[in-house]
């Protein structure tokens, strides 16, 4: 018998496969805080390298990781794991952690200094590498107004301090200043190797380690069941512009 050709297909009930962008700005926020930490050190290092932990109904977690320079440049890097399981989650911290000691801090605190340093950078003329990914790991986070301010001193000695990274473009970096705050208004201190005050930065803390699956399906965790791929004019939560965070 032939097929007619007016038959209808049959839709499948199979949900649309969302980017782990897409994922986390419609779902991260539905899990709670679970755990996050920072180096204790970060204030006078002006380095805090975060470590953050949502907890999911199937008892995994989605990772989230900033390295945020507070003196000057902002966030410098991001990963965002999704379905890490307990003992993949915690190894993780660890290796980050492994020449830095840690300490737990509160949600809001570590939000505080994410947004706010993105905002103090953005002030100064910086905005976080493409590489950082952090336009997708954003949505791990609290949108930046609806989180309690804390109030976080950015900068050192009431300008930016810029410490030269081994992998910065150092000219473009000492430019951008210059144009924005000007001569005086900023110290900057060259490394002779570029890796004194970063080796054990760059060196251990795990940013890149293997990311989850760029789209995900109803295979991965009875909480995807229901994802749906969400229009551009949906209500899924959206975070603020980094200028949004006010001091």
């Amino acid at each position: 018998m032939a097929k007619s050709k007016n038959r209808k297909k049959t839709k499948s009930n199979k949900p649309a496969k969302l980017s782990k962008a897409k994922f986390l700005q419609i779902n991260a926020h539905k899990y709670p805080w679970h755990q996050c930490f920072i180096n204790i050190n970060w204030e006078s290092m002006g380095m805090a390298v975060i470590l953050m932990l949502r907890k999911m109904p199937s008892e995994k977690y989605i990772l989230g990781s900033f390295m945020v320079d507070v003196f000057c440049l902002g966030v410098k890097d991001s990963n965002v794991i999704i379905g890490a399981d307990e003992e993949m989650a915690y190894d993780y911290i660890e290796r980050s952690y492994a020449n830095l000691e840690k300490t737990e801090i509160d949600s809001d605190l570590a939000q505080n200094i994410i947004w706010g340093a993105l905002e103090y950078a953005e002030d100064i003329g910086f905005q976080p590498p493409k590489k950082s990914d952090f336009e997708d790991n954003q949505y791990i986070l609290d949108p930046a107004d609806e989180i309690a301010y804390i109030e976080i001193t950015f900068g050192k000695d009431g300008k930016p301090f810029y410490f030269e990274g081994p992998h910065d473009n150092t000219a473009k970096v000492i430019a951008t200043l210059e144009k924005n705050v000007g001569a005086d208004n900023y110290h900057f201190v060259a490394s002779a190797n570029k890796g004194d005050m970063w080796q054990e930065l760059d060196d251990n803390t795990l940013l890149y380690l293997e990311n989850s699956d760029d789209e995900f399906d109803d295979d991965d965790e009875d909480e995807f069941d229901e994802w749906e791929e969400a229009d551009d004019d949906d209500d899924a939560p959206k975070n603020v512009n980094f200028t949004d965070f006010q001091r």
